[in-house]
């Protein structure tokens, strides 16, 4: 194979460009970085070898969502641009072997115009690599190739996290701005890190009616007492349990302490702030503390972008380094979906001293735009056993230990494909062929069935599914509230947007079985932009339904009023134990329709909503943040990138009661052994 040739590599990317097999951006990058080739002609000037490498890089940051190439990691093209059943021509040119010696040449002098050496130690300065009448858009550092951005964008999130990891962090030793040190036990100021071990459990105001257990116990030592922590740990671990009683004990001993908790979407926002309230109404003992348990009813809770206060007419966040928002806590959920930009912003407009507290999952899927910081960062911290910023939760309270879930999820996080099936083969069979039991909790809590192959029979299949089902009574339901409780009672979840088993054809099979016409009443609609002025964010959930005079509005779960309408009702009963049950009834204009206002909800005409989509069904990518009483999961019968084994995981993990699989074995065993891997080299720098 002669590889001599000038444009060799050029156009054989030229020839996956035209057959979309590449991303557009990738091919425009590599233009770009050309024409800075010095020459009459600089993109012909440019070396064939550099544009291959500006095309993969681009390609595997935008297309792939990794923040670097390793190129010790890629023998052929084919190992960056991924294609699923592809051509013989194209299936060739992904064959195409990277030249042995490709780091060396990029390191040449014919490359220096584009190509920075990044090999400087953990704090290297950008400016310094990057003077302001240069432009070099790539950054090869330790085997690693970076756009520009982003290995900007790496080495500010390393320096951030060791600055918080710091003995030296501000908040290890003086104030979080309230006047008040941090602290570690009831009535007394948080030792220095570097002068002491941090305190016990047994030293903090456990404020809990449960029993924590020994992995919650450290958590809640370590949340409390260290200027920054990780809370990592699936579903029903207690992460949101360690957080109620981390914040209690801190207001306990400083009522005026600002707190912020945020995540990164709206619908993980307000499932953060009902989860606290029910902890604060269930579980927190604060009998003594009256004042705390308003103050913690009463914290702010948004979305990321709300906090860093997003300009949409500047594409820009208000609040940055040099204009950080207001807080002495923060309490960032859902971490595994934010990606590296938006890390690296939220904690660069952090006041210094703020105590912060990242908690997620990091065995769920990453986060649909670059990076998975929050797994970089576990993994580092485990492998070299530092645990004094870094907790793991292990043990469930929603699964046993032995039950079918459980088992099945182990299984998946292991990547033990032959176990996992044979856990979800031994589940009953024919409970996912028949209709569902009206009640999921008293049903078989896994189920398999084969994928459809094609939208008839997936309707059919629907149907006798949801027969009975719970689920197919929201439409009738007396009160938006019933109707919002029995609507996720049931979730349909999809690997794919398209097929005869992805999202669009199952939306469609499932209006036709509700007889429902788009925009009748409760027809589900997911909000699928950001929307600053309504307030409405991508991922937000509303259901079609009508008024007091009948008109068809769009209902949306509002906490704050939710909030706001139980405690006026417990507060004119006279009764303050009774806020929580007062939250879950909207009263009669709910159940009767006799005023235009819902408690608990905001409502919107049809032609004030930003884009939307029916969402019957959403993906697996969609619904995290969330949880459902039943999850029905298909995976469609086909080869395809999306099957990986965080993807069964996060799915698997959104069912509360019970998971039903319509899938084949050969596919499920594919996604259990294929683990997402997105490469970076945040673990080497901090």
């Amino acid at each position: 194979m002669n590889t001599a040739t000038t444009d060799y590599f050029r156009s054989r990317l030229a020839a996956l460009r035209e057959q979309d097999a590449l991303a557009p951006y990738a091919w425009h990058f590599a233009q770009t970085v050309a024409t800075l080739a010095p020459g009459d002609n600089q993109t012909e000037t440019a070396p064939d070898i550099l544009f291959l490498a500006a095309t993969l890089a681009a390609h595997h940051t935008v297309a792939n969502k990794h923040v670097c190439l390793r190129l010790g990691d890629i023998a052929t093209i084919g190992s960056v641009v991924l294609a699923d059943a592809p051509s013989d021509d194209i299936r060739e040119i992904l064959e195409t072997p990277l030249p042995p010696d490709f780091q060396k040449k990029l390191l040449a002098p014919n490359c220096a115009f584009a190509v920075v050496n990044g090999n400087a130690d953990a704090d290297a300065d950008a400016d310094a690599l990057f003077p302001q009448d240069v432009f070099k858009p790539l950054v090869l550092e330790g085997g690693r190739l970076y756009l520009q951005r982003y290995w900007v964008l790496e080495n500010r999130l390393a320096a951030i996290l060791r600055y918080h990891t710091a003995t030296s962090h501000p908040s290890a030793h003086a104030t979080c701005g309230t006047g008040v040190s941090p602290v570690c036990a009831e009535g007394t100021a948080s030792p220095s890190l570097a002068d002491a071990a941090p305190p016990t459990a047994a030293a903090l105001p456990i404020r809990t009616r449960l029993d924590l257990d020994t992995d919650q116990l450290a958590a809640v030592a370590k949340a409390a007492t260290s200027p920054f922590c990780v809370i990592t740990g699936a579903p029903g671990t207690g992460k949101t349990t360690i957080i109620a009683v981390v914040l209690a004990a801190l207001l306990h001993a400083n009522p005026a302490l600002d707190i912020r908790l945020c995540a990164p979407t709206g619908k993980a926002a307000a499932r953060m702030k009902e989860a606290v309230r029910d902890e604060i109404a269930r579980n927190l003992v604060l009998d003594d503390a009256p004042e705390v348990r308003q103050k913690l009813a009463a914290v702010e809770t948004g979305t990321i972008h709300r906090l860093l206060r997003f300009n949409p007419a500047k594409n820009a966040f208000t609040c940055d380094a040099a204009n950080p928002f207001s807080a002495d806590v923060l309490v960032v959920d859902e971490v595994s979906m934010v990606d590296l930009p938006l890390l690296v912003a939220l904690l660069e407009a952090t006041p210094p001293a703020c105590r912060v507290l990242l908690l997620g999952d990091k065995d769920q899927l990453a986060a649909v735009e670059t990076g998975a910081a929050l797994a970089d960062i576990c993994e580092a911290w485990r492998q070299r056993g530092d645990q004094t910023f870094f907790a793991e939760l292990s043990q469930s309270h929603r699964f046993s230990a032995g039950s079918p879930i459980a088992r099945l999820k182990d299984a998946i996080n292991s990547g033990d494909a032959d176990a996992a099936w044979e856990t979800l083969a031994g589940s009953d069979t024919a409970a996912a062929h028949a209709p569902a039991a009206a009640d999921s909790s008293h049903a078989a809590a896994l189920a398999l069935a084969p994928a459809p192959r094609a939208l008839s029979e997936l309707e059919t299949r629907l149907a006798a599914h949801l027969r009975g089902h719970s689920f197919r009574d929201y439409p009738a339901a007396a009160s938006l509230t019933e109707a919002f409780r029995l609507f996720d009672s049931f979730r349909l979840l999809c690997a794919t947007r398209r097929g005869p088993c992805g999202v669009e054809a199952a939306n469609r099979a499932m209006q036709r079985i509700f007889r429902m016409e788009r925009y009748g009443r409760g027809f589900p609609l997911m909000i699928t932009e950001n929307d600053y002025f309504h307030n409405l964010h991508n991922g937000d959930i509303g259901l079609c339904w009508p008024d007091a005079i009948g008109e068809i509005r769009v209902w949306f779960p509002d906490e704050s009023t939710a909030a706001a309408s139980a405690a006026g009702a417990a507060e004119a009963a006279g009764a303050g134990a009774g806020a929580a049950d007062a939250a879950g009834d909207t009263g009669a204009a709910d159940a009767a329709g006799d005023a235009a206002a819902v408690a608990g909800f905001r409502d919107f005409s049809l032609v004030e909503l930003p884009a939307h989509e029916p969402v019957f069904a959403m993906t697996v990518h969609k619904a995290q943040g969330s949880g459902f009483g039943e999850v029905l999961f298909i995976l469609a019968a086909a080869q395809s990138r999306l099957l990986t084994r965080e993807l069964l995981y996060t799915g698997l993990t959104r069912a509360k009661l019970r998971c039903v699989f319509w899938a084949d074995e050969a596919f499920f065993k594919q996604a259990v052994s294929t683990p997402t891997l997105r490469s970076s080299g945040l673990a080497e720098k901090i």
